[in-house]
This record gives C-alpha cells, sequence and structure tokens, in this order.
C-alpha cells in the first residue's frame, strides 16, 4: 500500500568556505504543529529557521509545493517551561556548544567544580557568541554547567502539494 503522507527533508546552505564565520540551522517542532504522525498534503505546517546575524538573505525554496518565512521572529528562554535543564561539558577545551543558537541573556552555573588543564580549580569566563551555539571559556577546563539563555528564530511554513518526498531548502547569503 503506497503511503498517503510527505516525508520532508531540510537542506542549509550557506555562503563561502569558512563555517565558523556563519551559523543557519533549521527544526521542525512537534509542538509547532499539534504533533503529526506524518506530514500530509495541503496542511500547512510549520520551523524554526535559526540564523546568525551575518546571513542577510535567505533564498527558501522546495521541490513541489510551498515554503516561505511567516514574518514572525520569536525570542524564547531556553530552557522553555516544559523542557529539561540545559548542560553544557568542558572536557579539557575551550569551547562547548548550546543546544540552540544564542542571542540574548546567558547565565551559567557550575555544576559541581571546575578545574584547569593543570587539574587546579579554576573559575571561568564563559562567553557567548551572537547567532551561534559556540560558548568559549576563558581557558582550556574541565566541568559542567548548567545554563540558560534566549534564542532567536524565524517562522516559516511549508505545505505539500502532493504526496511523496519534499526537499525544503534554505540558502543564506551574507550580502543582500
Amino acid at each position: 500500500m503506497a503511503n498517503d503522507y510527505t516525508d520532508v527533508t531540510v537542506v542549509i546552505s550557506l555562503p563561502g568556505p569558512d563555517e565558523d564565520e556563519t551559523f543557519m540551522e533549521a527544526e521542525v517542532v512537534d509542538a509547532d504543529n499539534d504533533s503529526p504522525d506524518n506530514y500530509l498534503p495541503n496542511v500547512k505546517y510549520y520551523l524554526r529557521l535559526y540564523k546568525s546575524p551575518n546571513i542577510l538573505s535567505i533564498i527558501d525554496r522546495s521541490n513541489f509545493g510551498s515554503v516561505g518565512s511567516t514574518g514572525e521572529t520569536v525570542t524564547p528562554s531556553v530552557p522553555a517551561e516544559d523542557e529539561d535543564d540545559e548542560y553544557i561539558t568542558f572536557s579539557g577545551s575551550n569551547s562547548s556548544s548550546l543546544n540552540k543558537a544564542y542571542k540574548s541573556t546567558f547565565v551559567y552555573t557550575a555544576v559541581g567544580r571546575v578545574y584547569d588543564k593543570e587539574g587546579n580549580l579554576f573559575s571561568p569566563t564563559l562567553t557567548p557568541r551572537i547567532g551561534f551555539k559556540e560558548i568559549t571559556a576563558d581557558k582550556e577546563i574541565y566541568g559542567i554547567f548548567q545554563v540558560t539563555y534566549k534564542t532567536e528564530y524565524s517562522v516559516y511554513y511549508f505545505q505539500a502539494s502532493q504526496v511523496g518526498s519534499m526537499l525544503i531548502f534554505f540558502i543564506g547569503d551574507t550580502e543582500e
């Protein structure tokens, strides 16, 4: 028996060879779409698009159906009230990653003790970068931190026009 739903694949394309200077990520969240079991044709669904501030223009396309911006930008707290706490780990390095791209209001609390690479107790300064997931410490450390922060994403819709495999792609550019 053939499927009566649509499979969805999202692809991100960024400019230039230096991926450390740009960031874009899409996420389909069940709660934004009334937790569907499948994506049905001719039903509008939503996705979240996170990007670094230097992405100035975005082209959105799909192989069939439609995709586009709703014009809405959301700046929620992480973790949300119904989500588990978020922790980041440093394992002898000076960088770690958040689950979402950072926007503002970064707060961190060490879980237990933190040590530098020489085994000395250390109280690091952690620094996020707007529009990216990476967090840097002022030196290489071992430690776990509970974190809260605000993220930002743009809301996009997609709607398949038929059954099959829908490909949605976003092309980001640092020039308008």
